[in-house]
């Protein structure tokens, strides 16, 4: 199924990873243009590597580790 179906199902994606696989996050537009968050999670860039790329493409990021702990950096 295509995102930009998905987007009218939906009232908000969650990714992850996807400033490592640049192409992805592209994909997530059609919830954006929607109105609806993107939500992100991080785990191995570090801010500096996704935090304008994430803020100028509307998303809302975070980043964690792998364990899922209640440790959590924002933008």
């Amino acid at each position: 199924m295509k995102v930009a179906t998905l987007a009218g199902l939906f009232d908000f994606a969650v990714n992850e990873q996807c400033f490592e696989e640049r192409a992805t996050c592209a994909k997530l537009q059609p919830f954006i243009g929607g109105g609806k968050p993107v939500f992100y999670a991080e785990y191995n860039l570090k801010p500096a590597d996704y935090c304008a790329d994430s803020a100028r493409l509307g998303f809302s990021s975070i980043r964690k580790k792998r364990e899922l702990d209640a440790w959590r950096e924002t933008c």
